[in-house]
């Protein structure tokens, strides 16, 4: 390779190693400005092993129903929260320490929410941080295995 050549290949290669420290310093920008990257990436999904209900009286709750769900070791990883009547469900959450996830439900559909508890298996709480939203979900039944 002449002179001019090998120069040249240095200079590209020079260049393209700049290339790539500006691209991993907008990653990490990127990062900084939109959270960590598990939180731009996929849901977060935690299976429930049980749970915990609290029904609220008189009116200085904004919540009916308080569903307070656990993970393995009885840890709490979600609740679910169903709002007094005239109350608005706001977006899905992600506690500031990441512990654990809050939904929010109209307080009319608590009684199919305590069904699926009851019923099904297995059971996920998901919350995806881009969109702001979350779900109760189980696991795949096959079709027709209600009750008789």
């Amino acid at each position: 390779m002449s002179a001019g050549g090998a120069a040249a290949s240095l200079d590209l290669v020079a260049r393209i190693h700049q290339i790539l420290l500006a691209a991993k310093a907008r990653h990490a920008l990127q990062v900084a400005l939109n959270g960590t990257e598990k939180d731009q990436m996929a849901d977060d999904i935690r299976n429930i092993t049980s749970y915990s209900v609290l029904m609220y009286s008189g009116t200085k709750s904004s919540y009916r129903v308080l569903i307070r769900l656990f993970g393995a070791a009885k840890q709490a990883i979600g609740t679910l929260y169903f709002m007094r009547e005239g109350l608005a469900p706001k977006d899905a959450e992600l506690n500031p320490n990441g512990n654990t996830i809050s939904l929010y439900y109209p307080a009319e559909i608590v009684a199919s929410v305590l069904d699926v508890l009851r019923n099904e298996k297995p059971l996920r709480i998901t919350y995806n941080a881009a969109a702001k939203t979350g779900a109760l979900s189980s696991g795949l039944e096959a079709v027709g295995q209600g009750d008789v």
